[in-house]
């Protein structure tokens, strides 16, 4: 619960700001959030490595942790795509609430594996691994939303007009980042002090350090984005995954609409070839 003392100073930081005239620019909040194991940890670290201006929140933190602040705040979790409702409910100060939402290729999402769970699928169609507690001591349980819950969410986001949206894809970040960062500033009015190519330069401002109980995603994200595109884009096309993609889509035959509805296919004449 947040103590009601430190919303008190926040509104005097805004009354104040607003008669000495230096609150001439509304305050923003920067929501990054969408599918897990869509880049958005990786596309964190760009933003917070080069973002100006704001303060940015630790990695997996909710919007709902600093929408109250009067200053501006950048925060990632994906799973705040269900809480935007209840983030704009608190938004007292009336900030602009920017909305970046990463998506990727279905297939790549559903063949994805995550350093806690590294002998099981991290998400599907229908659900996903969430995890508590810290490594080597983190409980593990299949009780996340999966790709279906995430879809829907993304839809309704789009139809409302309480947030300014931006979608960005994985394969977009990884293949052109500094054409992402150039969407972001022209639709958000944000500036930035550095490239998104050279963020793995300023890692001292990294709010995802990998070391530690992270050390094992050292050599996948700690790369130039010329470095993870290859290994990263359409992975799920691997043999060894010949298996998850046909059991998910045979399964759950609403993935291939979401496909051809987010741009990733045209039809699904792929999936003939690939059996």
């Amino acid at each position: 619960m947040i103590n009601k003392l430190l919303i008190l100073k926040e509104l005097i930081k805004r009354w104040v700001a607003n008669i000495s005239g230096t609150a001439k620019n509304g305050k923003k909040q920067l929501i990054i959030c969408g599918y897990p194991r869509s880049g958005t940890s990786l596309f964190y670290n760009m933003v917070a490595s080069s973002i100006q201006g704001f303060n940015v929140d630790e990695w997996e933190t909710s919007a709902i942790d600093s929408i109250w602040r009067y200053d501006n705040h950048a925060s990632k979790a994906p799973i705040d795509i269900f809480n935007l409702e209840s983030i704009a409910e608190k938004n007292i100060h009336n900030k602009e609430l920017c909305v970046v939402v990463l998506m990727r290729d279905a297939r790549d999402i559903i063949t994805s594996h995550h350093q806690f769970s590294p002998d099981d699928f991290v998400i599907g169609y229908q659900g996903a691994y969430s995890f508590s507690g810290e490594y080597p001591n983190y409980v593990k349980k299949f009780d996340g939303p999966g790709i279906e819950k995430y879809y829907s969410a993304m839809l309704k986001l789009a139809d409302n007009s309480k947030f300014n949206l931006l979608v960005i894809k994985y394969e977009d970040v990884v293949a052109d980042p500094d054409a992402c960062q150039l969407r972001m500033s022209e639709k958000f009015g944000i500036e930035f002090g550095g490239t998104f190519s050279s963020y793995h330069l300023r890692k001292d401002k990294h709010k995802l350090k990998y070391e530690g109980k992270h050390s094992a995603l050292d050599k996948k994200l700690e790369k130039s984005s010329s470095q993870v595109e290859k290994k990263f884009v359409k992975r799920w096309a691997d043999d060894k995954y010949r298996y998850r993609i046909n059991e998910q889509f045979t399964d759950y035959p609403k993935l291939f609409d979401i496909l051809i509805e987010q741009g990733y296919e045209e039809t699904n004449e792929w999936f003939d070839e690939y059996k």
